[in-house]
Parts: structure tokens; sequence; C-alpha cells
């Protein structure tokens, strides 16, 4: 059978996958040709993961849904535990550093998210798990298990503490680790799994964040056993039973093909996939998909080769890492324990001198010879059905189609759309009917592209957006109407070949809203709205933030210890206020997008109820390190893509440290380039308050930047001042 031929009846199943029962189709097409047996399970496979990371197109609403989730403040007890501060969060819940009272040291703690323990039986096999954990007995590569317990509701973990930070943490802020320094880390991991597995458990979810590195050296896998703690409501046909297991548990980034295809029969070869996937993230600073969404990430990591390596690795490591990806799990090393063996061959070669052995190819898995063309040409049709699913075809605008006020439509950028002036992307319009004092709000999101939002009225654009606080990719405009009657909202892309799927979403603002021109007095009591974790009461206000700007919040209790945490419209908390005494929570925040934030008043104990003060002041946190006054015009340089006139002033920047570069004009409208030391985009920005530019960038690692200023159209000329603030870590 040809491969045209091949290609031409899988898409026919691929279609009837996406729009009907594809029983008969999938009967049909396996009696006329039963080869393709492997691509289909490949495409229903795919299709499921699919499936269980849809995008929820349903309208959201903006106000009167409550949090997902809590922090809890410093001083909450957990048994005999004092929490002290929280040292990160993650999908499962978030992890404190505690003290235990009675014996006088500290330990992690983590609290899991309150959905897992909905079930009856949740708490009691969650202690079972741990008591698993327990029983493997101590390592020096495994975070040791303490206890479990539930506080309200949440179940918590308690462990031993590690001092010191995550792999990926280190990475990001002082980059790739040299080859030698990244073989160690990984053996000392593949230990620590060769332990757990000798126990019977399987991690499920290694990833860089889930290794810890003390000062002195030793490398601690964490959050053993937990992936497997995540339900899914199957019955298991031998028991009756429910499992316990996700429908896809882990991070993509690192995930193995066969565990996004069935997570409950993944076994301890799928934690060797991630380990290679946290191997190419030390020595590359970067996952090997990391730029792919969502269901290109579990397509890639099905058939795709990793990307090259850009940095000089003796051929001896790259056979073990290129023996880790591969996609068939027997083709793996044979256990954690064959992996250590295989890293300690590999270590003399990484003192050697590596000469001209940069990789010019990908490690690459082995390939079958026969389909393998077939087979990457399915995955691009099974990336089409599987986004039908998510609001590609089914659900595009008709023209003229309106948004209205607690509603949302979906669309899709694609070549037959309009272009927009000067940018050339292309874009969707959709007429809304405002009235006249109220404050809308409008979102954007994309798993396709990067989105914009634009306002436009009577022809000009009254506002822009290409990012929103606390939301990943999405765009997001706040605005007051100083007009009734119709205006336009515009779904746009930040790079102008971008296509694909976005939905846009819209409310009105029906909370108050927090200004910075003085204190609002509000009261804690039975009217109000219920946490869920703890059913404590809660206020809610809403709070326009500017890009790069420090907000300073406050909160002060009248007989009671107040608390504070920022949620985005979607009402996902990102960040919290820590009481600074018995009255007073204080919370600072430094935004690095444009829009809307929501601020919750809320009580550090659930009973506390009374009449509170709430302010917020805008302060210029950080020291200046650049300050410039310029001009546009003729004797500048020019940038070669556009004909444009730019000035180019030096900033180093130290790791860790964040910077907020602001360009400001009166007479031409800004745009700020960020580029790095090899001549690298790293920022741009042509849009803040007003006509000026802001970009707000956290420097991974020591490095003289240059900052370009520019304008945001060829031809632009006058005067500007470009300024840079550095604040702390």
């Amino acid at each position: 059978m040809s491969d045209d031929a091949a290609l031409d009846a899988l898409d026919a199943y691929v279609d009837a996958l996406a729009t009907s029962d594809a029983s008969d189709a999938r009967a049909a097409l396996l009696e006329a040709h039963p080869e393709l047996a492997d691509e289909l399970a490949m495409i229903e496979s795919l299709q499921r993961a699919a499936d269980s990371l849809a995008i929820d197109v349903t309208p959201r609403e903006t106000e009167g849904a409550p949090p997902r989730g809590r922090l809890l403040p410093p001083g909450t007890r957990l048994g005999d535990h004092v929490l002290e501060e929280l040292i990160g969060t993650g999908g499962m819940g978030e992890v404190y550093r505690a003290r235990h009272e009675v014996l006088g040291r500290d330990v992690a703690i983590k609290v899991l998210r309150r959905y897992l323990a909905d079930e009856p039986e949740a708490a009691a096999r969650f202690r079972a798990e741990v008591q698993t954990l327990a029983s493997l007995g101590p390592h020096p590569n495994v975070v040791t298990a303490l206890h479990a317990s539930e506080h309200e509701g949440r179940l918590y973990f308690v462990m031993e503490h590690v001092p010191g930070e995550d792999l990926s943490r280190l990475v990001r802020r002082d980059g790739p680790l040299p080859p030698a320094e990244a073989i160690d880390v990984v053996a000392q991991a593949a230990r620590g799994l060769a332990h757990a597995h000798a126990g019977g458990i399987v991690h499920r979810d290694i990833k860089p964040s889930n290794l810890r590195r003390t000062p002195d050296g030793v490398v601690k896998v964490v959050d053993l056993g937990l992936a497997s703690l995540a339900p899914r409501d199957v019955v298991d046909e031998s028991s009756g039973r429910q499992t316990w297991v996700d429908e896809l548990v882990g991070s993509l980034d690192y995930m193995a093909p066969e565990q996004a295809d069935d997570p409950g029969v993944a076994d301890a070869r799928a934690d060797l996939y991630s380990l290679g996937c946290t191997m190419y993230f030390l020595l590359e600073g970067r996952a090997p998909f990391a730029d792919r969404l969502a269901l290109k990430k579990l397509m890639a990591h099905a058939i795709d080769p990793p990307p090259p390596l850009t940095v000089e690795v003796p051929a001896a490591v790259r056979s073990v890492l290129a023996q880790l990806l591969e996609k068939d799990p027997a083709a793996r090393p044979a256990s954690a324990e064959a992996l250590v063996a295989a890293l300690e061959a590999a270590r003399p070669a990484v003192d050697a001198p590596v000469g001209d052995e940069r990789p010019t190819q990908a490690p690459e898995a082995t390939r079958s010879a026969g389909p393998w063309r077939v087979v990457a040409l399915v995955a691009v049709l099974v990336a089409l059905a599987a986004l039908g699913g998510l609001a590609w075809g089914l659900l595009r605008p008709t023209e003229g189609a309106g948004l209205r006020e607690g509603g949302g439509v979906s669309g899709a950028l694609d070549a037959d759309d309009a272009r927009r002036p000067k940018v050339g992307a292309r874009f969707d319009a959709y007429a809304v009917t405002v009235e006249e004092g109220r404050t809308y709000i409008w979102t954007a999101r994309s798993r396709a592209f990067d989105p914009v939002l634009l306002l436009r009225a009577d022809g000009w654009e009254v506002d822009v957006n290409d990012d929103a606080p606390g939301l990943g990719t999405a765009a997001q405009i706040v605005w007051t109407a100083d007009r009734s009657g119709e205006v336009e909202i515009v779904a746009s892309a930040s790079d102008r070949e971008a296509s694909g799927a976005y939905h846009v979403e819209m409310d009105r603002l029906r909370v108050p809203a927090l200004a910075l021109d003085g204190p609002i007095a509000g009261a804690l009591d039975a009217s109000d709205a219920r946490l869920p974790s703890d059913d404590s009461r809660l206020d809610r206000y809403w709070m326009r933030v500017e890009s790069g700007q420090t907000y300073v919040l406050e909160m002060r209790g009248e007989g009671f210890t107040p608390y504070l945490f920022l949620e985005n419209d979607d009402h996902t908390p990102f960040a919290a206020g820590q009481p600074i005494d018995e009255r007073t929570a204080r919370l600072v925040y430094v935004a690095e997008q444009a829009g809307a934030v929501f601020v919750i008043a809320n009580a550090a104990r659930p009973t506390d109820t009374g009449a509170y003060t709430l302010s917020a002041a805008n302060r210029e946190g950080g020291d200046e390190v650049l300050s410039e006054r310029g001009v546009l015009g003729d004797g500048d340089l020019t940038l070669a893509e556009d004909g444009s006139w730019y000035d180019e002033y030096p900033l180093p920047v130290r790791a860790g440290h964040r910077y907020v570069i602001t360009m400001q004009s009166e007479e031409l409208d800004p745009y700020l380039l960020l580029v790095g030391e090899h001549d690298e985009r790293l920022a741009q920005n042509d849009d803040a308050d007003g006509t000026n530019s802001r970009i707000v960038y956290t420097a991974p690692a020591d490095a003289r930047l240059r900052v370009f200023a520019n304008s945001y159209a060829a031809g632009m000329r006058g005067g500007y001042t470009v300024s840079a603030r550095e604040l702390p870590p």
C-alpha cells in the first residue's frame, strides 16, 4: 500500500473520529488495511490525550465564583507543625517550610488541593501511600516521608526539609549546567529512583523542579508517590473499585509517550524517559519540546526526535541521552541502576577535550523504517482533528457576531482574515454594546498563539493589550465606558503570521474598585461570600495595574488578623500577603502585565469577622540603573528590517534581579527592545500606559544586555526618555 493511499484512508478515519461515532469507520478501515493497526492506535491515544486537555470554552463568571484554592498564612498550625513560609507551588498544591515544635527542627509540608480529598476513601488511601513511601527506608537521594494527616478538609504530607533549591530554578537563574555537573545530578537522581523502583513505587512526575540539591551537592528526589493520588472516575474491572489514577498525570514537557497513552500502566521506564528530558534541560536550559503547545508536546514526545543540542557535549553523553529519550520503553536503559552504570562509563569522556564533537543531529530515538512518513503526517491530521474539538471549526464566529456581557465567543485566525494596518497581523472584530460609566473586562485566551486585544471606538484605538496578570498566554482589556453605544473588540495576535483558535470573554466588573487615592472601609460578616476551603468570609475588589509598577496593599482589621491575596479573572490565586502583626496584613506586588487584578480581603482564622480598612499605593521600587534622554531622527542608527531609527544603551544585569525598563515620549510612539549578549531578542514592548512602552525582565544570569530605544513605526522622530530600575531578587 502506498503512503498516499494510507494517508487518504487514515484521513477519512480522522474525520469520522472528530465528528461522529467512528466505530464503523474503524472496523472498515482495519478490514481493508490491517497493516494500519499501529497507526490507528496512535491516533486514538493522541485523541484521548487531547480530550483530557480540551480548552474549556464555556463562558466563566467574572465575579461570584469562589477561589480555587487558599494559600495558608505563616503561623498556621498543622498538628505539631507551625508554617513559617511558602517555598513552592504546583498543580498538586503548595509546599511550606514549617517548624516541628516538639522536635525543634524544620520540615517541609505539602498541602494538597482540596479536590484530592473529595472521595470518602481519599484520606485513607493518602495515608496508605505515605506509609508505603515511609516503608522504603532512608536513602541519601530520596526525600524521607515523615507523616500525613488532614487540615480543614485538605490533606497534607510532611517530609524532611531539604535546604538548597530545585534544579529548575537553579538552571533558569544560572544557565545550563556543564556536562560533568549534569551527569552528577542525573546519576544521583537515578540512584534515588532505583531505590524507589525497588520498593514498587513509580514517580511519574520526574522533572527539574522535583529534584532538589543541597548546598553540599546532594540531589534528592521529591514528591515520590504523590502523582498517583490524582483521581480518575474509572472502575477497575477485576475489583469493581475506582482507580486512583489521573487521566494525564505528570508534566507535559517531561512526559513519556506511553504515560500519555495510559498513565495506569506506565512503569519505571517512564521515569527514565522523564529523567532524559530533565537531563536535556540541564544541558540545554530548556525542555526538548518546550516551544510546543500542549497537544503538540504530546505528539512530539510520541514521534519527533528532540531538537539538536546547541552546547558541546561528548559523544558518550549524547549516546546516553539518546537512549533515555527513546520512544520505545524497551529501547531505554533496562533499569535506573543500568542508567547509573552508563553515566559512570560516560564520565571519563566529559573531562576529555570535546574538539569537533558539537552535534549536528539531534539525539534521535530509533525510528521504524516503513510507515514513519505516514505516522508523521498522521500527527498533523490528529492535531487538526483534536483542535476541532477545541473550538476551531464548530465555533467560528459568523460575520458581524457580537460579544455580550456575561458571555463569550470562539473563533480562529486564518488566511481568510483581514490584516491590521501597520503590523499586518490577522484579526477578527466583534461588535460590543456598552453603557456609559460601567466598567467592562474582556479577556482573550489561545493555545495556538500569543493573543492581542484591541478596543476601537469611532475608528480609533482606545486601548490595546497583549498580556494579562497571572494568566500566562492571554490578553485583557479593562475599560470604563465614556459613552453609550457600540464599540469594537478586535482579537488579533502578536505575530503577524500567527493563526489558530482563540476564545474571547466579556463581563462587567460588579465589585468595587480599589483605587490608589484613599482607603476603603469594609467589614467581614455573615452576608459575605465564603472560601470553600475553610468557610471564612471574604470581600472582593478589583484594581487596575500597569506593567512594571510596584503596588503595596495593606489591610488592617479591627479585632482580627487580616489576610490578603490576589486572583486573576479566572479566580486563580497568584500572590499572597503576609501578616506583619496581629492587626495588619501587607502585600507587595510588582505587576509584570497590565490589566485587572482582584484583591481578596479575608481573615487569617475562619471564624473571624469585623471591620477593616484596605488601601493600595503605587511606589517606585528598586535602584535606578539607567536614565537617559535621547532624540530619534537623522544621524541615528537604523534598523535594517524597517528603516526606523534607534538608539542603543548598555544594561548590565544580575542573576535573579528583576528590571523594569521604561521608554516615554510626548512626540512619538515608543518601542523598546531588549537584546542579549549574542544578539538574541529577549523581550520587546510597544505599549504600556498611554503611548509609553515598558519591559519587565528577570535576569537568569549575570550578563551585559542592550536596550534599543525605537519607535512603533518607521519615520517617527522626536525626543524621549529611557530608564531602568533594578528590583531585588
